[in-house]
């Protein structure tokens, strides 16, 4: 049975801060890059993806990701898309050293290669997809590693270089900067 590496209460205290965040500490620095090794090889593109944006599982087939000589974007069409919640699509722009400093930017320049544009897609369903998250993340020794781990250490992240909540709302793909408080 998997662990997951979020800790918090089954109900969250709201006057306490959100479990979830405190578990991310536990991680080593490379925890990403530990896991894009471990991952199959049809499956690097998506997870460097899950890595490079912090987007949902569900959210990964399909991402269009295109290249010019200084960046590759990639526009993602969202999840949980309706009148009050999700966006439905965004775009998420990445230097090219931003791509050289990890294994999942590597990784998704290599899969690129001298194309202009591909697209992301994984064998399977999102949930097999997902298992096999957990299993690249298992034989790199961090069982409490999942698909949504990606998601709140991008939250996490934002939230530490001083992003503003509209800025990770966006990122994250929420319409309400409020629907963004419970990651990171």
């Amino acid at each position: 049975m998997r662990s997951s590496a979020f800790h918090g209460p089954a109900r969250a205290d709201a006057a306490r801060s959100n479990g979830k965040r405190s578990s991310l500490t536990d991680l080593p620095p490379d925890w990403r890059d530990a896991v894009q090794r471990e991952a199959r090889d049809s499956d690097r593109p998506a997870v460097a993806a899950l890595a490079l944006t912090g987007c949902r599982p569900t959210e990964v087939r399909g991402i269009r990701v295109r290249q010019d000589e200084n960046s590759v974007t990639l526009t993602i069409r969202g999840a949980k898309v309706d009148r009050d919640r999700g966006i439905e699509s965004r775009s998420i722009i990445l230097d090219r050293a931003d791509l050289d400093s990890s294994q999942a930017g590597r990784d998704l320049a290599a899969w690129l290669g001298n194309r202009e544009q591909r697209t992301i897609a994984y064998p399977g369903s999102v949930e097999a997809f997902r298992e096999r998250v957990s299993r690249a993340a298992d034989r790199a020794g961090l069982e409490q590693v999942s698909s949504y781990t990606y998601r709140h250490a991008a939250a996490r992240e934002l939230k530490t270089a001083g992003a503003s909540r509209v800025e990770i709302a966006d990122r994250l793909g929420h319409r309400s900067e409020r629907s963004q408080s419970v990651y990171g």
